[in-house]
């Protein structure tokens, strides 16, 4: 049975709470990712999303904010060995994009909607060419 650390990102970018909210968004608009874990001490704090600085983009706060005053304290996780099956239950249920993997409360990696949209994809071509 395929787990969580068989199609997860390994040790993702990250940011600290007091990462300046134009940084968080620069990275993510750079890196094309729609969600960064949030870090302090080597251990996960929150959850910053593309969402969460959209909501702000336009105010004062953007420029003034950093990724804490906006991010999900404490977020969902999962485990390295839980079963995939799980997390793709986890994230369609609570409508995420993506869930924190953490091992011995430490940030280890991130399983998102893309990494099983990704698995998909590459079976179906795996499929056609049979």
């Amino acid at each position: 049975m395929q787990t969580v650390i068989d199609l997860m990102t390994i040790y993702p970018m990250t940011v600290a709470p007091d990462t300046p909210l134009e940084v968080v968004w620069e990275m993510m608009e750079r890196e094309d990712v729609r969600q960064l874990p949030v870090v302090e001490r080597e251990r996960l704090v929150g959850i910053i999303t593309e969402r969460d600085v959209r909501t702000v983009l336009r105010s004062d706060l953007f420029e003034i904010g950093s990724a804490e005053m906006v991010m999900t304290e404490n977020p969902i996780t999962v485990t390295p060995n839980l079963p995939l099956y799980r997390a793709a239950e986890m994230l369609r249920a609570y409508k995420f994009g993506a869930l924190p993997v953490v091992d011995e409360g430490r940030l280890v990696g991130i399983i998102s909607v893309s990494d099983f949209l990704e698995e998909a994809l590459h079976h179906s071509v795996e499929d056609a060419r049979v």
